[in-house]
């Protein structure tokens, strides 16, 4: 989604900004696995306007499944309506229905818009992550030949980009 936005014509600098955030969210993974109990850990940041949580649940190194809630105000897209917003957010979330192990919605309010992404790792097309047939969704070529995404990993990537892990 947030790489389709970034090609748009003329919407603007703090848009890119914007959507430069989204698109490190969706994160580029090294993967290592280990066996373990399942856990999770939340990660928050709040970037240009935007607020980003990002959930992952994990056993041992593996993360299983890794879900993004994030608030967008539309005023972080350079509009002020729901109606603006859902003519430049539908039709990019379009692209991510109906893709086995990847779930997406957006949800529309008075002044903001919610997406939640979730990405079933046990279920995902890991060659469609490396393609770009996913918008905006990207894993490493290593990641998607094991088939593993790395919880530590992943956590330092996240804490590198200025996320703080949510107690």
């Amino acid at each position: 989604m947030v790489e389709l936005l970034l090609s748009k014509k003329g919407e603007g600098f703090k848009m890119k900004k914007i959507l430069n955030v989204l698109l490190a969210l969706s994160l580029i993974f090294t993967l290592v696995a280990c066996g373990g109990s399942v856990q999770t850990k939340t990660f928050v940041a709040s970037k240009n306007g935007v607020d980003l949580e990002v959930t992952y649940t994990f056993s041992g190194d593996r993360v299983l499944k890794q879900t993004a809630n994030n608030k967008i105000p539309y005023s972080a897209l350079g509009v002020t309506t729901k109606e603006e917003a859902k003519a430049i957010l539908d039709p990019i979330s379009q692209q991510y229905q109906g893709i086995e192990g990847l779930e997406e919605k957006l949800d529309y309010g008075e002044t903001q818009a919610i997406e939640t992404l979730t990405i079933d790792y046990e279920k995902v097309d890991f060659e469609k992550l490396t393609t770009g047939e996913i918008p905006g969704v990207m894993i490493d070529e290593a990641a998607a030949k094991a088939k593993k995404i790395s919880m530590k990993e992943s956590e330092k990537l996240l804490l590198e980009s200025g996320f703080t892990e949510k107690q």
